[in-house]
């Protein structure tokens, strides 16, 4: 087969979607450190998995290439997860970008020439809109395909070969990956979105297979939690009605009509002048439009949109027969900034809910690392002009920064502060002053983590050996900033080494703060905070956190 068509491309994208739902659980597994906390396949599948969905709600509107491209690469970014969801969304933004401008008719199909062409520009688009490339990782899996394929003489005369050879190729990359980062050599483990990458393509492959497995249970929706905060919310202050659609820049159903130019800033200050909540999003690649307001006159919303394009989607929900009116007038973004937080779960959420009055935070234990829409969501929550979001986790750091771009359009400003586990983020709040300007709260976090030390105590899942530290399987460990600073048999052992590391690290030490996890009773975390306060004279705190993978996450101050 020399080519291939429209649907037939789109029942290859879903097994590929399938291939990584069947292995993320493997995925995460191959995190470097020997605790199981990766969440690489968690993202991916999220990420794919939702930009899937949405696919299939609208694979009856899509006629071309051209359009599967736009509506794919749209869905992926706008839900995509972690690094390895937003480096993978940007691949596969170079692998549609020459697709999209090409391949616009109705019946067009991908011929062998156009799928390894894709291979090659995919390589370009994702190393020129990634920051700081890393090598070893599914950058590199992107880059050796489309070595591969840059020579002609490479081009087999088939697609199901030519996907056969970038499989292989990927897979020759995957093992290559400790070779070129050292850490993971250290871990004896290959690249894990390398791997997640490689699982895709395999997965595309497998519809030449024979078997093709389109179950629809391995689409299932996760759904991303919010707090209670947003239930309230809607049920206190809000009013007139949710407007929200999808536009798309220049078409025009009716040809004597001229549609005007978008300036997307000329837009959003039309917009706001009848409408509160705002979040507008703009993708100048794909030429749509993505429009939420809450507004006492829709009509005119839809009339505003009508001079740009046309709809490809509208929905409009009145918010006056679920909710008392008391207001005339829509409210206006407050000055004061907000915090927009993550946690891994409903406990540390619950937390900072009762100490710090902040409604905005985002679960990730089950959900996955946040995405750029979750992010917009949650800001719309704050209903401030000035935000700073706190991550707990670095690698929510790639989401976060795309977020803040798109608020810029909204006339948002945005900041953020990542700290290395919630503890370091709860830490972080008691210095948070909504008084002061974004600059200054974001400059006294930064300077307050650094005077705080963290850790966290698991069970080594491996044998492992890091510098002089060796880690026998099952031994409990305490990790600080990526390294390993403690390994003993006994929970005990370890615990009182890490506090006898951590307190080194502080000026007169005075505090200890600690959530358990899900695998330590009440009782456990009541004897071993006796037993702290009984050998160090620390006023300790012991809290449930619900973690799944750490037994506990202590800071001292």
């Amino acid at each position: 087969m020399s080519s291939v068509n429209l649907s037939s491309f789109i029942d290859m994208l879903r097994l590929g979607c399938n291939n990584i739902a069947k292995n993320y659980e493997y995925i995460n597994q191959l995190n470097v450190f020997p605790v199981p906390d990766g969440d690489t396949g968690t993202n991916m599948k999220v990420t794919i998995t939702e930009a899937i969905k949405k696919l299939e709600n609208e694979k009856s509107h899509i006629k071309s290439f051209s359009e599967l491209g736009k509506n794919f690469t749209r869905d992926l970014l706008l839900f995509s997860r972690g690094n390895s969801g937003v480096i993978f969304s940007q691949i596969m933004k170079g692998f549609f970008s020459n697709i999209i401008v090409n391949k616009t008719s109705n019946n067009s199909e991908l011929s062998i020439e156009d799928v390894a062409n894709a291979f090659i520009v995919a390589q370009e688009v994702a190393y020129k809109n990634v920051s700081k490339p890393v090598e070893g990782t599914m950058l590199t899996v992107a880059r050796l395909i489309s070595n591969e394929f840059k020579s002609q003489k490479n081009r087999p005369k088939t697609l199901e070969k030519l996907f056969e050879q970038a499989v292989k190729v990927a897979w020759q990359a995957v093992k290559k990956t400790p070779q070129m980062l050292p850490v993971l050599k250290a871990s004896g483990v290959v690249d894990s979105g390398a791997y997640g990458f490689a699982c895709f393509l395999e997965g595309m492959l497998s519809y030449y297979g024979g078997e093709s497995n389109l179950d629809d249970n391995t689409l299932s929706t996760i759904e991303i939690k919010f707090n209670k905060f947003k239930e309230q919310h809607a049920n206190e202050d809000e009013f007139g009605y949710c407007t929200e659609y999808v536009l798309r820049l220049g078409l025009k159903i009716n040809q004597t009509v001229e549609k005007q130019k978008f300036h997307q800033k000329k837009f959003e200050s039309k917009v706001n002048r009848i409408a509160n909540s705002v979040v507008i999003a703009s993708d100048k690649d794909n030429g749509f439009v993505k429009v939420h307001a809450h507004t006492l006159k829709p009509h005119l919303l839809l009339e505003m949109g009508l001079n740009y394009g046309e709809f490809e989607f509208v929905k409009i929900d009145n918010m006056n027969l679920q909710v008392n009116n008391k207001n005339n007038s829509p409210t206006k973004r407050v000055l004061k900034p907000a915090i927009v937080a993550t946690v891994p779960t409903e406990a540390f959420a619950e937390r900072i809910r009762e100490d710090h009055d902040i409604n905005a935070i985002l679960c990730t234990d089950d959900t996955g690392a946040p995405s750029v829409f979750s992010l917009l969501e949650a800001v719309k929550l704050t209903n401030s002009s000035n935000v700073i979001f706190l991550l707990h986790d670095k690698n929510y750091f790639l989401s976060a920064n795309e977020t803040i771009k798109q608020l810029k359009h909204q006339k948002i400003n945005a900041d953020y502060v990542i700290t290395a586990n919630p503890v370091e983020s709860i830490a972080a709040l008691t210095v948070f002053n909504s008084d002061l300007s974004i600059h200054t709260n974001v400059k006294a976090m930064k300077r307050f983590i650094k005077e705080f030390a963290s850790a966290t105590i698991t069970q080594a899942s491996k044998s492992y050996k890091e510098n002089k530290v060796m880690v026998n399987k099952n031994d409990f460990i305490a990790v600080t900033n990526k390294s390993i600073i403690a390994s003993e048999s006994q929970l005990t052992d370890c615990f009182f080494k890490t506090i006898d590391i951590l307190s080194k690290k502080v000026k007169k030490p005075e505090f200890l703060l600690a959530y358990y996890g899900k695998d330590i009773t009440e009782q456990d975390a009541k004897k071993m905070q006796a037993l702290v306060e009984k050998k160090y004279k620390l006023f300790c705190e012991f809290s449930p956190g619900e973690q799944k993978v750490f037994s506990y996450i202590i800071g001292i101050q």
